[in-house]
């Protein structure tokens, strides 16, 4: 099941790029927005027909209950924690620290009002309790940064510094998204989880360490070549912390625990977009990339760490064994 959701993704991954270009570059950049409504109508319409309705009807009882339940306070506070955060990195590398003093101490606020309510937004009890789940939800993230550290600067090297149409672009990326696909498939046939995290380490350190070797004269192939690294990488790793989570997550948390670890991974896209655009910042060049790429070494060198000394990983793969 975990394998199958994760090819579904990697396949859109795969075409999205591609698609993305061609109505950016034939409508403009308004285009990459608009196709998202007759998309989220088929999706609101496969959900209607699809999803089977519930056995009993929930009652929500009174609006302090319903308010209990789902933590708006706790979602107004995620949120501007998340929104000031973000300001904060698009201003790199001119920081504007007034900024990140909110984005603190809206944190803090988070933290202390999650840690009295009854069903936190963001579970914070959980993460603290279980180390299993919060190193797997940070790898997650940390993955995650490096794969779209790449997918976005490179798609704006490729554009700026090699001349490619943004659907071009989009077309050299896409061997990155098959791969992700494959190997998801491949990953998700397996019940051990130490070898595949430590596979994708290495690989996220490769592609790390051949992106210092490319610059504007490379040959397109090895181009395409290095990104598609990174889409082993992303198969592998991506299926691999989702089984690891349901291992490890207890049975009253399984529907609270995935969303810690997207969460981890939204962060991740977050920060890669604020490295890429403090690389980039004066000119989209090879200097740029190459900073890109060993910041790319410090993420990958910090994610085989975590993931070689992690014995919880190699006791979950004994239990399964036995």
């Amino acid at each position: 099941m975990l394998g199958g959701l994760a090819i579904t993704g990697a396949a859109t991954v795969a075409v999205g790029p591609a698609i993305g270009g061609l109505l950016v570059g034939s409508l403009g950049w308004r285009a990459a927005f608009w196709i998202n409504i007759p998309v989220a109508a088929v999706a609101l319409v496969l959900a209607l027909a699809g999803i089977a309705r519930d056995p009993e009807r929930v009652r929500s009882g009174s609006p302090r209950a319903l308010a209990s339940r789902i933590d708006p306070l706790g979602m107004v506070g995620f949120g501007g924690t998340l929104t000031a955060l973000m300001i904060f990195l698009s201003g790199l590398p001119r920081p504007d620290w007034p900024t990140l003093a909110a984005a603190l101490v809206l944190a803090a606020l988070l933290v202390g009002w999650e840690l009295r309510a009854a069903h936190p937004f963001l579970d914070v009890r959980l993460l603290a309790s279980n180390g299993a789940l919060t190193r797997t939800s940070a790898r997650n993230g940390l993955t995650l940064m490096g794969t779209y550290v790449i997918l976005y600067g490179l798609t704006q090297w490729l554009e700026a510094a090699r001349g490619l149409s943004a659907y071009q672009a989009g077309l050299a990326l896409m061997p990155m998204g098959v791969l992700t696909a494959v190997t998801a498939r491949m990953v998700s046939k397996r019940t051990g989880v130490r070898r595949p995290l430590t596979v994708c380490a290495v690989l996220l350190l490769v592609g790390a360490v051949a992106v210092l070797f490319v610059g504007s004269g490379t040959p397109m192939a090895v181009v395409v070549a290095v990104s598609a690294v990174f889409g082993l990488t992303s198969g592998t790793g991506t299926v691999a912390n989702q089984t690891v989570l349901y291992q490890e997550a207890p049975a009253a948390t399984v529907g609270t625990a995935p969303g810690l670890l997207h969460t981890f991974g939204y962060i991740g896209s977050i920060a890669s977009a604020a490295i890429t655009g403090t690389a980039f910042h004066s000119s989209v060049d090879d200097s740029g990339l190459h900073l890109i790429a060993w910041v790319l070494v410090v993420i990958s060198a910090l994610v085989l760490v975590m993931t070689v000394f992690d014995r919880q990983l190699a006791k979950a793969d004994r239990r399964h064994a036995d």
